[in-house]
């Protein structure tokens, strides 16, 4: 298994290494509904390293596997062939892709280069299962459409199978997802792990047993939209649950306003060693993200028009375990804003946090401390009025600071948060004598470097641009035009969406398949940024 790097979830220019060539070993057609298990395929073994293609077209129905064994060094690759791939159900009885006592493989949508989500799961009952004892395991470039229950459910339930007990051993090594979309789900958007590691559950008529860790998960450059109960859910990673650079909207459509338990953009469960960083998360009923992990830390991740900014709950189940909130972005909070139940943790701390709540909103309270909990606070910003912040364009998802925000600039204290050196725009932490207060860290719209003489003047045309017009760019009064120049575009999540080393230049580029919104066009050399421009599509 590669280690994962990062790839990008905007559906444009991206530099992927797509599989020109699908090198299958064996191949599943549209109208196939047979079982491919590790006694074989249609009298083909199925062998560690192997490729398992799915030809391009509507696949009716679902897709169950069982018994793939591959192997840490050649896991067994699924991918789509020829096309994209759409796994359409008989919703709600059927499950996309489904794998029972599976492990080492991988489902990756990049056969087609035409396709950034070369797999679709619509219309099913959960768009992907990898249960039943299943292990071992990465999922990228997938689309999930229309999901009865959840987009993805990941993880091993106990049931009468005493190999699903904690006590027996099963142990998932790791999870990986990236680059997915889900798109409308009954309950959850993403469902990694069970969510009971600190207790027991029944199964059986009344048995009652201790469900099996995941030891580490990443999840990342997600898209989670219109979800029914909770966006992204992490639960048993008890090495540690990465959860970082991902967009959920519109996430809890089905839950009561102001509900904590199954309502929040990104919820990590009881077991799991949380790093939440560089999440984008907007419009939902509960708050935008519920801890009830063994330990968390939440940074450069900004919320707006929630029901609440981070909900911290108690259930942890190792001692001196801590939570630590810091160079956060909460906006237009109805409910309570930042709410800590949890009087186990030490050394919690709250630092340097716009925390801002709905004037408008009689429920809202900025921050709600509970049963002799404790956690240090200091360099919030708490303010009902949102005018004082100064952010670039919040209608357009813009959130950088600009030089009207002075009650942010310099305001914080990060010589002790050495886990951020960046911001939510990936952009150094630090410019001036302190860091800002809030995710993001304000700068100059030209950022030039100090040893460079060049005077390069940036011109981005038109601005807006609309659908169907190519978005010209321009670089002018330049000395060594000769010098190579790298082009980059990037989302105002930070994620890069077209990067081009150019001579000189008069670029041009199609703007068809841009979402609306807020973009940044970067000019830099080889080491380091020269300039940039705000786009707006």
């Amino acid at each position: 298994m590669k280690k994962p790097t990062l790839l990008l979830a905007i559906l444009f220019f991206v530099e992927i290494s797509w599989a020109q060539d699908c090198n299958c070993d064996h191949t599943i057609t549209p109208d196939d509904r047979d079982i491919l298990a590790e006694n074989g395929y249609k009298g083909n073994p199925v062998l560690p390293g192997d490729t398992i293609c799915f030809e391009a077209g509507v696949h009716e129905g679902y897709k169950f596997f069982k018994g793939l064994k591959g192997t840490k060094e050649n896991p067994i690759v699924m991918i789509n062939c020829g096309g994209q791939v759409t796994v359409k159900g008989t919703f709600p009885s059927h499950n996309g892709i489904a794998t029972h006592e599976s492990e080492n493989f991988v489902i990756t949508g990049t056969g087609d280069p035409d396709h950034f989500y070369g797999f679709v799961m619509e219309d099913q009952f959960h768009g992907i299962v990898l249960g039943n004892l299943s292990k071992n395991f990465e999922i990228d470039h997938v689309e999930i459409i229309n999901a009865g229950s959840h987009g993805l459910d990941l993880k091993t339930n106990p049931s009468c199978d005493p190999m699903t007990w904690r006590e027996n051993g099963f142990v998932n090594e790791y999870v990986i997802v990236h680059d997915v979309k889900v798109n409308t789900t009954v309950d959850e958007g993403f469902y990694i792990g069970d969510s009971h590691y600190h207790t027991t559950v029944n199964v059986c008529g009344g048995m009652t047993v201790e469900e099996t860790p995941i030891l580490k998960v990443e999840v990342y450059d997600n898209i989670v939209e219109n979800t029914g109960a909770d966006g992204i859910q992490v639960g048993s990673a008890i090495e540690y649950a990465k959860i970082h650079h991902n967009i959920v909207r519109n996430y809890a459509v089905n839950q009561a306003n102001g509900n904590t338990g199954h309502a929040s953009g990104v919820q990590v469960n009881p077991g799991s060693k949380a790093h939440v960083h560089n999440n984008l998360v907007l419009d939902g009923k509960g708050p935008a993200y519920f801890l009830s992990a063994d330990g968390a830390t939440l940074y450069n991740n900004i919320s707006n028009n929630t029901g609440g900014g981070v909900t911290i709950i108690e259930r942890t189940i190792s001692s001196n375990v801590s939570f630590k909130i810091f160079n956060n972005t909460f906006l237009n909070v109805t409910g309570w804003n930042v709410y800590m139940l949890s009087d186990k943790s030490v050394d919690n701390l709250l630092y340097n946090n716009i925390i801002h709540s709905d004037p408008t909103s009689e429920d809202a309270r900025y921050v709600v401390v509970q049963n002799n909990a404790l956690i240090a606070q200091e360099n919030n910003l708490l303010t009902n009025d949102i005018d004082e912040l100064g952010l670039k364009s919040i209608e357009n998802e813009d959130y950088h600071l600009t030089e009207l925000s002075e009650s942010v600039i310099d305001k914080g204290n990060c010589s002790d948060l050495t886990q951020a050196n960046v911001d939510f725009y990936e952009e150094n932490r630090v410019i001036g004598p302190n860091c800002d207060i809030g995710a993001s860290e304000y700068k100059p719209a030209v950022v030039l470097n100090s040893k460079d003489l060049t005077k390069r003047n940036l011109t981005v045309y038109p601005n807006p641009v609309t659908a169907g017009e190519c978005l010209k760019v321009e670089l002018t009064n330049m000395v060594g035009a000769s010098d190579p120049m790298i082009v980059g575009i990037y989302n105002v999540a930070g994620q890069k969406i077209d990067e081009r080393k150019v001579v000189g230049f008069d670029l041009e580029l199609q703007t068809d398949s841009w979402t609306k919104g807020t973009y940044i066009v970067k000019v830099k050399t080889e080491n380091s940024i020269q300039t940039q421009k705000i786009l707006i599509k």
